[in-house]
Parts: structure tokens; C-alpha cells; sequence
């Protein structure tokens, strides 16, 4: 019963030409064009949707509050790597700093 090119005996005429009906109708078709109408109309509606809730006003509010908070990650990102090179250069000043005390105080013991 797994091989479709011949038709089963136990289905009349009508059964037979209603499925032949069905697999021509699916072959037309490419997989994925079904799906490009409702995707559409939603597309559609969501902008429509937008432009009535939102006013230009208030896009430009969002916007430019959105665009201030990546600024401000942006800069305590950034602001923390020079923080940490800068808790290194004072780290390596103050060992410098160590040896010329413990020069001077080498020096000053004998």
C-alpha cells in the first residue's frame, strides 16, 4: 500500500478524482507560497498599528532615549577597560616606587 501510482481498488471515482484533485493543486504550489498572504497582511497590520499608536514625537523621544542608553553603555564599557589599565600603570608605579625606596634605603644602611 506504500507505492501511489496505482490507485486503490476499495475507493470509487469520485474518492479517486477528488485526490488526484488535491495532489495537482499541492504540486502547483511551492512549499513556502502559502504562507507569503497572511505573512503580508500581518506585516501590513503591525505598521498600521505602529503608526497609530506611536506619533512622530514620540518616535523621536524613544529614539533619542535609546540612543543616549547606548551612549551610556558604550562609555562605561569603554571607561572600564581604561580603568583597569589605568589600576595597571598604577600598580607598575608603585613598584617602581618600591625599588627606589628600597635603593635609597640600601643605600643610606651602609
Amino acid at each position: 500500500m506504500l507505492d501511489r501510482t496505482q490507485p486503490d481498488a476499495s475507493l470509487n471515482a469520485e474518492d479517486i478524482s477528488s485526490s488526484i484533485a488535491i495532489d495537482t493543486a499541492a504540486a502547483d504550489n511551492p512549499p513556502g507560497q502559502g504562507w507569503r498572504w497572511p505573512l503580508a497582511w500581518l506585516r501590513r497590520a503591525g505598521q498600521y498599528f505602529f503608526a497609530l499608536s506611536f506619533s512622530s514625537l514620540t518616535r523621536r523621544i524613544v529614539s533619542l532615549n535609546l540612543a543616549g542608553l547606548v551612549a551610556l553603555v558604550a562609555s562605561i564599557l569603554y571607561l572600564s577597560q581604561f580603568r583597569a589599565g589605568l589600576i595597571d600603570a598604577l600598580a607598575q608605579s608603585l613598584l617602581v616606587q618600591a625599588d627606589i625606596i628600597a635603593g635609597a634605603i640600601a643605600a643610606s644602611a651602609t
